[in-house]
């Protein structure tokens, strides 16, 4: 069950339902916080299991009665019932954030999962392509339609840049500045960050957008989604994912493809390159170094090769 935005909150300070007090949160992740659509679902799916699990055991039980008992149950609750570590993991934080918050506006005497500990997932290396793999996908996207173009810009987009696919989804030819090399895109937050590109995506861009005017027989106006499909309707990120999975496809790739593995394809090749982690963080978009430095393992084997190259010891 999840917790929609729309429902009024009505309720007297002391008195307040668990749902109610999930309500206001969320609405201050994304009214106050700025948190993209996405995240403030995801918190609202947690927390309403939670409340429905915390319920059906004690269902007279207000906000404000919430103790610490309560969330260590839930968690020992998935726990039995077998969910994953990783979503032990998210559903810990969530509670621990969703906690914090109440405590802090004063709508919770105490906060009643401060010391709740979050389970620690052991880390996964993320799934890149290799260099050869990534051209193989790029080379198989061809053809002459302008679906065609517009599909070879957006791989050559996500590949060049390590934006998320929401953010490639979100632009308009305004975000687009190919004298430069330059996009503009809104990343998590609301933050903005100019993000550089390559030669490569430079042009392909260029030849959608004016194989894009000539068909429209007028300029592209800037403030129009930058890719579109029938209708001139902006593409989701069903739609974009669909085009990555279908040049994988063409280009023979027996692995699963995704736009988010092209952002991690991305900032592996940039760091076998000699990239700076911090150059690679703020083109990422990463609010935290510490998140950039999942990629600093999978690139062992050139440690060691430039360690043999270099110690007069090795």
């Amino acid at each position: 069950m999840s917790v929609p935005l729309s429902v009024s909150i009505s309720f007297k300070t002391g008195a307040m339902s668990i749902h109610d007090l999930i309500r206001a949160f969320l609405a201050h992740l994304k009214l106050e916080r700025g948190a993209a659509a996405n995240t403030v679902a995801a918190y609202g799916i947690d927390l309403a299991q939670f409340a429905d699990f915390t319920l059906d055991r004690e269902p007279e039980l207000s906000a404000s009665s919430l103790t610490q008992r309560h969330a260590v149950r839930f968690i020992e609750s998935l726990l039995r019932n077998g969910y994953a570590s990783s979503s032990i993991a998210r559903k810990t934080a969530a509670l621990r954030t969703f906690a914090r918050f109440a405590h802090a506006e004063g709508y919770l005497a105490a906060n009643f999962a401060e010391d709740l500990e979050v389970r620690r997932v052991p880390q996964r290396l993320p799934r890149s392509l290799t260099a050869q793999r990534m051209e193989r996908i790029l080379e198989a996207t061809t053809g002459r339609r302008l679906c065609d173009v517009r599909d070879r810009a957006i791989l050559e987009l996500l590949y060049s840049s390590g934006m998320r696919v929401s953010e490639l989804a979100a632009l308009t030819p305004a975000d687009v500045d190919l004298d430069a090399g330059l996009v503009r895109c809104i990343g998590k937050g609301n933050k903005e960050r100019l993000v550089p590109i390559g030669e490569p995506a430079v042009r392909w861009l260029r030849t959608y957008l004016t194989r894009r005017r000539a068909r429209a027989a007028r300029r592209t106006a800037a403030h129009e989604p930058l890719f579109t499909g029938a209708g001139a309707h902006r593409l989701t990120r069903a739609a974009i994912w669909g085009i990555v999975r279908r040049a994988a496809l063409r280009a023979g790739i027996d692995q699963r493809v995704t736009p988010h593995m092209l952002r991690h394809t991305f900032a592996t090749h940039m760091l076998a390159g000699g990239a700076d982690l911090r150059v690679i963080q703020e083109i990422l978009g990463h609010a935290q170094v510490a998140t950039t430095q999942i990629y600093t393992p999978v690139d062992r084997e050139r440690l060691r090769r430039v360690y043999d190259q270099a110690h007069p010891r090795a």
